[in-house]
């Protein structure tokens, strides 16, 4: 798999300013505002990986912050903030886009994982639907048996 420097480019212009770093300490702003130098050291990092199969070991560390809230139950005071490397979130980006142009076309309907239009929910509410129709034929079943159980004249 070769990853072309447009690609590497296109996702470079969505990223959110702002991002932490991650362990690698290279702000989102300075990859984003680099200029055409980092695009092209960044496309050639890229395929080293996927050539080597091998993504470098700070790129998979992250680090987890603790936000303390006030005002709110003690269960309720701490919330973690995941913070990995801006470099490796530009490559999963690349590599989620590639998967979704590759799969979409082969996944079934109920498959959303991947797709980028539905989600888990979807599925869920589809699910809950079927369920609550189920429980719905099996009641007007049952009010049918019970109305057809008065009209018979058996025991008279």
């Amino acid at each position: 798999m070769i990853i072309s420097r447009e690609e590497v480019e296109k996702n470079v212009k969505e990223i959110t300013n702002g991002r932490s770093p991650g362990l690698v300490s290279i702000p989102t702003e300075l990859i984003k505002y680099g200029g055409e130098a980092k695009i092209t050291r960044l496309t050639k990092i890229m395929n080293r990986i996927c050539s080597s199969l091998q993504i470098p070991i700070e790129w998979k560390k992250a680090y987890i912050r603790l936000i303390f809230k006030e005002g709110k139950k003690m269960t309720q005071t701490v919330t973690e903030t995941e913070h990995t490397s801006s470099i490796n979130r530009l490559f999963g980006k690349i590599l989620q886009k590639r998967v979704r142009e590759n799969i979409e076309d082969k996944l079934s309907k109920d498959q959303s994982d991947f797709m980028s239009v539905k989600s888990w929910t979807d599925n869920l509410f589809v699910l809950q639907q079927r369920e609550y129709t189920r429980e719905l034929r099996e009641l007007k079943k049952g009010a049918s048996i019970k109305k057809g159980e008065g009209n018979t004249k058996e025991g008279v």
